[in-house]
């Protein structure tokens, strides 16, 4: 997916700053980009608003160019498909009034959730002076397998603090003085549809040009490796180790080491990170990884 041609939005297009604004239109391009293949307009009510709205917050998104319209194979039904992976304002900092919609932009697109939630449910009573409550709310988006690892770590917690109470319950001399707080855990399902939020950032046109180079010459960057190169940086961003690396390979460590040595002069990286970051640009840019080879883990 490229975002070089699509996802920029003037910040004096009131029409393009209204869906930024908006946290339905927001929160549906987001699911709409979620969805790598394209979304249907059944996986957007799916997620608790209505087709009207829906439909409406579709049109939009196609009039700022943000998504477009999948052309339909026989008896499927239309998708749509994210034109970014991010939305960019493009402001001028030298204007005082464009730093400020900026930060009122950012303020909505960055919204605390706390007002939603309070909204599907209340505390009941008022809490006196000796009493103290720690509200933390959040929205929970969380696939099987994280969730899972949160209950673990919330039984975990569980264990923790009740070996620790009757250890001191046990010992101490007096009691008045212990610890009296309740700890309540409590998961709240919300009323009002939580849509996700897109990535929002700010920049000014000068940036956006000196980013478009700065790509423009990573990419030659990135064609001056050799297929060995472009294979080894593949799966050190990976996170595999030279060891490994030699070993799937059928070279010495030493031969790994210089090859990586060389890509990253190539690329003008110093980092796992860094690499991950410049390879990840250009298969956003290509829709592949880069390369053109499977991916490491799928060898």
């Amino acid at each position: 997916m490229d975002d070089s041609g699509a996802g920029f939005i003037d910040i004096e297009d009131e029409r393009g700053m209204a869906i930024v604004r908006d946290p339905v239109r927001s929160g549906i391009f987001e699911v709409i980009r979620r969805h790598r293949r394209g979304a249907s307009l059944a996986d957007l009510t799916a997620t608790g608003i209505s087709p009207r709205q829906v439909t409406a917050c579709v049109d939009d998104l196609l009039a700022a160019g943000l998504i477009k319209r999948l052309r339909a194979r026989r008896g499927s039904a239309i998708r749509y498909q994210a034109q970014c992976e991010r939305i960019t304002i493009v402001a001028n900092p030298a204007r005082p009034d464009h730093v400020v919609a900026v930060r009122s932009a950012f303020k909505d697109a960055t919204r605390d959730i706390a007002r939603v939630l309070q909204e599907s449910e209340t505390h009941d009573g008022k809490l006196g002076g000796a009493e103290r409550l720690i509200d933390i709310r959040l929205k929970l988006d969380l696939r099987p397998e994280e969730w899972t690892e949160f209950m673990r770590r919330l039984r975990a917690l569980y264990d923790y603090v009740q070996v620790v109470s009757e250890s001191r319950s046990q010992h101490a001399a007096d009691r008045a003085t212990g610890c009296d707080h309740v700890l309540a855990i409590r998961l709240v399902p919300t009323r009002a549809p939580m849509l996700p939020s897109p990535t929002v950032r700010h920049a000014s046109q000068e940036q956006i040009r000196a980013a478009g180079a700065a790509e423009a010459g990573g990419m030659r960057q990135y064609d001056d490796l050799s297929e060995r190169e472009r294979e080894v940086v593949a799966f050190v961003a990976a996170g595999m180790t030279r060891p490994r690396i030699a070993e799937r390979l059928g070279v010495s460590v030493n031969t790994v080491s210089t090859l990586v040595r060389r890509a990253y002069q190539k690329l003008d990286v110093t980092s796992r990170a860094q690499l991950q970051f410049r390879l990840a640009r250009i298969r956003g840019r290509h829709g592949t990884d880069g390369g053109g080879s499977s991916s490491p883990a799928g060898r």
